[in-house]
């Protein structure tokens, strides 16, 4: 499965460790082996670039969602969205249960599965 492309698909996913490296004190990520050591059935919070109007002089919103590790592949995590976005509406392209490719440097938080997202 290809990694979600703004243009494409609407939507993609923002890079946890550049937000990191951007602002260490404020935007906390954790450390890389725990980044990488997530087990199906954990969670991650992922942060989604959305577009939510074209024509608009923003018209990117940012929502951070947490995705349901489902298994772990070659370059990282395939996950199922767990929450359903607040700045769209229903769609046929992103809301809860879709699935998805992300890389350990994607993830921005992690819970454990006994943890409510």
């Amino acid at each position: 499965m290809r990694s979600p492309d703004l243009e494409r698909d609407g939507w993609c996913l923002d890079d946890g460790e550049e937000r990191h490296r951007a602002a260490p004190k404020t935007f906390q990520i954790p450390d890389e082996d725990i980044r990488r050591g997530l087990i199906p059935g954990e969670f991650a919070q992922l942060i989604f670039r959305i577009l939510v109007d074209p024509d608009d002089e923003d018209p990117y919103a940012v929502e951070r969602m947490w995705v349901i590790v489902r298994e772990r592949t070659a370059t990282g995590y395939m996950g199922v969205l767990n929450n359903n976005p607040a700045t769209i509406t229903e769609n046929d392209f992103l809301w809860v249960g879709t699935e998805l490719p992300f890389e350990p440097g994607i993830s921005s938080r992690r819970a454990t599965r006994t943890m409510t997202a």
